[in-house]
């Protein structure tokens, strides 16, 4: 067994395959032991289409599943704008409200695969409609951009408590990558495009932790041997050994080291 670290500071446990039986025994039944108090069971279940593109599906079940509240489903799927998966999240939440048990999580996420790749070929479809040379199309391709880019924060905590932090860390989820270093001040070294840049920090704002861009630089051919660094999603990264609510700065700099990006920081216009 084995845990890791949710964006909002809580524990993911690994399940065994005997304790993913138990679970869905309790799932399944829709009710606990009196002597037991019930938590938020959360459930990701990760999977790859043909087509190589990942995707996933985190179901929340809080202790009114399934008489008061039923299931509520977030999806991810690289490649697909911020746009597209709210709509297929809203799609699938629907379809949830009708569903009981653990077998209608798989059914749910076999739900995922399908509309995912109708999203993506709507995707496609889309990109393939930009005129090339024209004005739209540069503000396209401008907007398409992959970026390294740096985003300080005046503080983000580590906790279930911290409301503002987990909403703009949820904001993150599919369209931002890279590390993000907890504490006061936090600053975020992330890869994304300069759309979802821009669309993560407005989200950031209206959660209540206003995020300033101080440095990007596109990112090169030759940073692809870079790719593993950042993995899929947006890391969150302790506080300093020792030192509560303080940022680890120097895991923060051997970060900046990797990529090239100097320190102290140059000056850099705000993306616009």
């Amino acid at each position: 067994d084995s845990n890791e670290v949710n964006n909002d500071g809580s524990s993911v446990a690994i399940l065994s395959k005997s304790q993913l039986e138990t679970a869905r025994s309790i799932i399944n039944a829709g009710e606990m032991s009196p002597n037991c108090t019930v938590p938020t069971l959360e459930l990701q279940i990760r999977t790859t289409l043909e087509t190589g593109t990942i995707v996933s599906l985190k179901c929340t079940m809080t202790p009114g599943y399934p008489q008061i509240e039923p299931v509520t489903v977030t999806p991810s799927i690289d490649g697909v704008r911020r746009k597209l998966r709210d709509e297929l999240s809203d799609n699938l939440n629907e379809r949830a409200k009708s569903m009981i048990g653990f077998e209608s999580i798989m059914d749910l996420l076999e739900d995922l695969k399908e509309l995912s790749m109708l999203q993506l070929q709507l995707e496609k479809e889309l990109s393939s409609k930009t005129k090339v040379g024209s004005k739209t199309a540069k503000e396209t391709n401008e907007s398409k951009r992959t970026l390294y880019a740096v985003v300080e924060f005046h503080h983000m905590l580590i906790g279930n408590s911290h409301k503002k932090e987990a909403a703009a860390l949820n904001a993150a989820d599919g369209i931002i990558k890279g590390f993000i270093y907890m504490g006061g001040p936090s600053c975020a070294v992330v890869e994304a495009t300069k759309e979802d840049l821009l669309s993560w920090l407005a989200d950031c704002k209206k959660a209540g932790k206003e995020g300033v861009c101080t440095y990007w630089r596109t990112k090169e051919e030759h940073d692809n041997e870079r790719a593993s660094v950042f993995g899929n999603k947006l890391k969150v990264m302790p506080y300093a050994s020792g030192k509560d609510n303080k940022m680890d700065t120097k895991a923060y700099r051997q970060m900046l080291e990797q990529l090239d990006i100097p320190f102290p920081l140059p000056e850099c216009p705000y993306l616009q």
